[in-house]
């Protein structure tokens, strides 16, 4: 799989992103909080990010049975109290009943719903966050009042020119599932997005040389 493949290469940046993850959230917080990982897969890189002594509950989402049991144990390995749920981690709320969290991370999953399936994702978002919790979204965001077929065009020119393990087959599927799938926000219109769901502050942590991969924080 091309993502899987990009994750091990880190071409999408994840080892900097978790190492900003783990910096901001060991700066704001000082007493252990709830965090919700929304998206979790084998919770390798969020395993080995976050500070076990302040992690009060981990609660991770994700659809795949296999990448919830390698999540389990590297959880386990890390130390960290968990609770992991099998479903669809953008539609969550009927998986977790009236929980609130302080925390609540989603990595490379919003640029795949429509417009008003994000907006709708940050109200859910608002509904189960405890007061002055804060979403860590990192995903891939193109530029302002860039249209998207100039970003598909964009991002793909950039993986076939500095992502050199993959080959012309995994570029072709590369090319294939971005243009069926990605609907990437610019940090404008997501920063737009969540403020029409109620958040009120929007923060740029971290954004990669490329531009495309992005750390975003909103907090109500």
């Amino acid at each position: 799989m091309v993502y899987l493949h990009a994750i091990d290469e880190n071409y999408m940046a994840h080892h900097e992103i978790h190492t900003a993850i783990r910096q901001h959230l060991n700066t704001l917080y000082e007493k252990p909080f709830s965090l919700m990982d929304l998206g979790c897969g084998d919770a390798n890189f969020t395993s080995k990010s976050l500070k076990p002594t302040l992690i009060k509950t981990y609660t991770g989402i994700d659809e795949s049975a296999e990448a919830l049991q390698l999540a389990q144990k590297n959880l386990d390995q890390a130390g960290i109290k968990s609770r992991l749920i099998q479903g669809d981690h953008t539609t969550f709320c009927s998986l977790i009943g009236d929980e609130k969290f302080r925390v609540i991370i989603i990595g490379f999953s919003l640029y795949l719903l429509p417009r008003e399936e994000k907006i709708r994702f940050f109200k859910d978002c608002r509904k189960h966050l405890r007061k002055k919790g804060r979403v860590l979204v990192y995903d891939v965001v193109r530029r302002h009042h860039e249209e998207r077929d100039d970003y598909l065009k964009r991002y793909y020119e950039h993986a076939a020119e500095n992502w050199p393990t993959l080959n012309s087959t995994a570029l072709r599927q590369l090319a294939e599932h971005i243009n069926m799938s990605d609907h990437p926000e610019s940090l404008e219109s997501l920063t737009d997005i969540a403020r029409q769901a109620g958040f009120k502050h929007a923060e740029l942590l971290y954004v990669d040389a490329s531009g495309f991969h992005q750390l975003i924080e909103f907090v109500q």
